[in-house]
């Protein structure tokens, strides 16, 4: 616990800032964690099967391209060229000629390198566009995913008695992701409304927070049943305590897509 702390504190230092100075810092900075959290990534895969570093290279050389060029972009738009979608897919699957070896590089590769890119270069994009068009609204899906997160923990290690998805994550509870929706719509929904000096209908936020801090837990769900699969513990070491940039990221993600979705129809 007094690890967890520590990390989660000395993590605070450093990105708070980041985040509210903006511009190219924040630019690199996500770029930097982006290329940290979709390398974890990768590596998971390696558990069962090693990937060529030449492919991996490729992977990762194509997402700092891709988000270098969402740089650029309008706030609240990312782009996926369709010269970078041809590019990804063709270099990808020529690493089966190259290789010449099923069991060295083989079509599942192909498919997993190719959707954890564009997974990745999607949500992270959408980090940088948020960002650039409200820091109100990031600072809001940021919140909900801590929100959710920490009172979920906290709500089910002291109540909780009904295992929500046993066979992905034993320790969450029905429990739990009841008080961390309750404590989200308490702490976000307010705070949502200050923020963003909002005056349309309250029930619309309400809403709002209940369908991010639900996808949170979503992609806590899906990122560990990754785990699982995989058969490791944490994606990385990066953060004592903590395990690496995917097991703190992996609800924000869900939040961040969840957002971009609902903004639109809204």
């Amino acid at each position: 616990m007094k690890k967890r702390i520590i990390s989660a504190i000395v993590a605070a230092v450093l990105l708070i800032p980041i985040l509210l100075i903006g511009g190219n810092l924040y630019k690199v900075g996500a770029l930097a964690l982006g290329v940290i959290a979709l390398y974890e990534l990768i590596h998971a895969r390696e558990s069962k099967k090693s990937i060529p570093l030449l492919m991996k290279l490729f992977t990762i050389l194509m997402f700092i391209i891709e988000l270098i060029d969402n740089f650029s972009n309008e706030a609240f738009t990312f782009t996926l060229s369709s010269k970078y979608i041809i590019l990804l897919i063709v270099g990808l699957l020529l690493g089966m000629i190259v290789y010449e070896d099923e069991k060295k590089y083989s079509i599942e590769d192909v498919c997993y390198l190719m959707l954890s890119n564009v997974f990745m270069l999607i949500c992270f994009s959408l980090l940088l566009s948020i960002r650039e068009y409200n820091i109100y609204y990031l600072i809001i899906i940021l919140l909900v995913t801590i929100v959710s997160d920490t009172f979920a923990l906290i709500v089910g290690s002291l109540i909780g008695k009904h295992k929500l998805c046993p066979s992905i994550s034993p320790n969450k509870t029905v429990e739990g992701l009841i008080g961390g929706l309750l404590f989200c719509l308490v702490i976000c929904v307010p705070t949502f409304i200050t923020l963003t000096n909002y005056t349309g209908r309250v029930s619309l936020i309400i809403l709002l927070i209940l369908l991010l801090s639900v996808s949170s837990t979503f992609g806590d769900l899906v990122f560990s049943s990754i785990k699982r699969y995989f058969n490791i513990k944490d994606y990385g070491k990066i953060m004592p305590g903590h395990g690496g940039a995917m097991d703190r990221l992996d609800s924000l993600l869900f939040v961040l897509l969840t957002f971009y979705i609902l903004f639109i129809l809204i």
